[in-house]
């Protein structure tokens, strides 16, 4: 099942309400044909509250976030230490996004906020609070079911 979320509709005058899938651990982020793409699978995808309301029975996810390619996408990467001395979030390279999905960092996706041509994601991983705002204009969710 694929669904399909525009960003960029300004005749509609309201932005679309994007599911959510709280607690679930990314098992990997790539860059493919444009898209920026959040791969969750887990043995228990489907066991997830967030995921069990929105596609019972689910096995796999992939979030895909489209930016046009003349636009190059627009990654601003905050990530804040687990210090309770600093509580400021440091801006890094978005290239270090990809080595953040390692399997012993155990990233997990806890929410988004959308806005017109962006959406804003809080994820944590074990030792980090990372927010991540990109420039897209289509986010697409394809569910792997059995």
């Amino acid at each position: 099942m694929t669904e399909t979320y525009t960003l960029t509709d300004t005749e509609n005058g309201t932005l679309p309400s994007i599911p959510v899938p709280h607690d679930c651990v990314i098992a990997s982020i790539s860059e493919e044909d444009d898209c920026l793409c959040f791969r969750f699978e887990e043995k228990d995808l489907a066991g997830h509250e967030a995921i069990e309301k929105i596609c019972p029975g689910a096995k796999a996810l992939t979030m895909r976030f489209h930016m046009d390619a003349r636009d190059r996408p627009v990654f601003q990467l905050l990530e804040q230490k687990n210090r309770r001395d600093d509580a400021a979030y440091e801006v890094k390279k978005y290239k270090k996004l990809f080595k953040l999905a390692e399997p012993r960092k155990k990233l997990t996706y806890l929410n988004h906020y959308v806005a017109c041509g962006q959406i804003i994601i809080t994820m944590v991983s074990d030792n980090a609070s990372i927010q991540l705002c990109v420039s897209t204009d289509t986010v697409t969710l394809e569910w792997t079911e059995p």
